[in-house]
């Protein structure tokens, strides 16, 4: 008698904490309630808080859609559509005079992205496309870090699944949180078979590990091009004016010279390769210029210096 009665004190119990549940996500994502994009980031950490991580999150794209709506009329009149991306230039201030309000201050920097487990119905390899982008304060619009059409896909496999970024297009600033926009799709065989991959919205209170260095990186490409100059993925990085820059440069001549071998077979020598690096002391406008000596050939490294766009942050 006694179990009993317990147990239907803890059904109603749990009738009563699920009702609470579809209370408070209600709360957050109905319509009746106009909620800015702050407002309602800060809404939801509160009701995630209190449901002690039992919340169920809502439909990914779903959510999305409503951030998106959301932006429109409250914020576009000030930074713009939702979907615009960063105009402002990564060397606003290398040449010409240095406005007032350029400065140091603390940067992010996007080493690399992965993705690291698949949803059920999900199979690789994987045929990526859509973007990546930050906001931070400068201007609040997209700085995207990786973007491809569905017509230009990235093929993920389980052993590399790191996405190919190409950007920032500038330097990220961290004075308030920096909010990421992630919306990655799978490619099908047909567009209306797309299934999603990611689509997140989530802040970043600039709390971040240490790194000391950055990988400049390169596809590899013949020397003596019409122009002869190597165009790097991505270009731009961060250093602290009280510290260096290092650039290393590592370089093999694809085409070996042939031997025969002892038992009269055709051998492919292994290619030469050579390695040398340039260290750079940062400047606060202007150009430094230095050449690594690579034996068969030297490459001129060229890096443009600029401060902060902080004089626009909003």
């Amino acid at each position: 008698m006694n179990n009993n009665m317990l147990e239907e004190e803890e059904e109603e119990e749990e009738d009563e904490y699920e009702y609470e549940e579809s209370r408070c996500a209600e709360l957050v994502f109905g319509e009746e309630e106009e909620l800015d994009p702050v407002q309602m980031e800060e809404k939801l950490r509160q009701v995630k808080l209190e449901l002690k991580h039992k919340y169920t999150e809502v439909d990914e794209e779903e959510q999305m859609r409503r951030y998106h709506t959301s932006w429109d009329p409250y914020l576009s009149s000030r930074y713009g559509p939702f979907e615009r991306t960063t105009s402002m230039p990564a060397m606003r201030y290398t040449h010409g005079p240095i406005a007032r309000y350029a400065c140091c201050d603390r940067t992010l920097q996007i080493f690399s992205i992965q993705v690291v487990r698949i949803k059920r119905g999900l199979e690789w390899p994987l045929h990526v496309y859509g973007l990546v982008a930050v906001r931070d304060s400068v201007d609040h619009n997209r700085n995207l870090l990786f973007h491809r059409t569905r017509d230009d896909c990235q093929i993920l496999t389980q052993k590399d699944s790191f996405l190919e970024l190409t950007g920032p297009s500038r330097a990220i600033l961290i004075v308030d949180p920096v909010e990421f926009d992630v919306e990655l799709k799978v490619k099908e065989r047909r567009e209306s078979d797309d299934q999603i991959l990611s689509f997140q919205l989530f802040g970043q209170n600039g709390v971040f590990d240490v790194k000391q260095s950055v990988m400049l990186d390169t596809e590899t490409m013949p020397i003596g091009s019409d122009d002869d100059v190597i165009k790097l993925s991505r270009r731009v990085v961060t250093v602290e004016l009280s510290g260096q820059l290092t650039v290393c440069v590592a370089a093999t001549q694809v085409a070996g010279q042939r031997s025969t071998r002892d038992d009269g077979g055709i051998a492919q020598n292994k290619a030469p390769s050579t390695t040398d690096e340039v260290r750079f002391r940062p400047k606060k406008s202007g150009e430094s210029c230095a050449t690594c000596e690579l034996g068969f050939c030297g490459v001129e490294i060229t890096v443009a210096w600029s401060l902060l766009n902080c004089d626009n942050i909003a």
